[in-house]
């Protein structure tokens, strides 16, 4: 199911809290302006190149390359992560008592699959106990 929201807006549609909560996801129109979507794509692809060119792709795997650190690579990359309409919901996921902070960013970038890429075994990237 797909939400619209005003980005600019802190608010959270209670149609959507419940929808996430009882499901585990929920899809936000809206965060990024389509034409922000258009540009990250072609800065992705951009990214991928260049760094394939330049000798410093980190391909891990047959047709599939990593882009690290997207946040020094680009002012657009950062305004997706202080999108106030996300940190709302983040502030509201994460909500409990504690004397740290909720949550933060452990890793921002791109996994470009390209064709004929395997798919990968579902996993997290942050170092925690099994079972998860």
């Amino acid at each position: 199911m797909l939400f619209k929201v005003n980005n600019s807006d802190k608010s959270i549609d209670k149609e959507a809290w419940f929808f996430f909560q009882q499901n585990g996801y929920v899809v936000l129109d809206g965060i990024l302006a389509q034409s922000d979507v258009h540009i990250l794509k072609n800065l992705v692809i951009d990214l991928i190149s260049e760094e394939a060119a330049s000798g410093y792709a980190y391909n891990y795997g047959p047709n599939m390359q990593r882009v690290w650190n997207l946040l020094n690579k680009g002012s657009l990359f950062q305004k997706i992560i202080t999108s106030p309409q996300l940190l709302a919901w983040m502030d509201n996921i994460f909500d409990r008592p504690t004397l740290h902070q909720k949550y933060y960013l452990s890793s921002f970038q791109a996994n470009v699959l390209k064709s004929g890429a395997q798919s990968q075994k579902l996993h997290i990237d942050t170092p925690v106990p099994d079972p998860l």
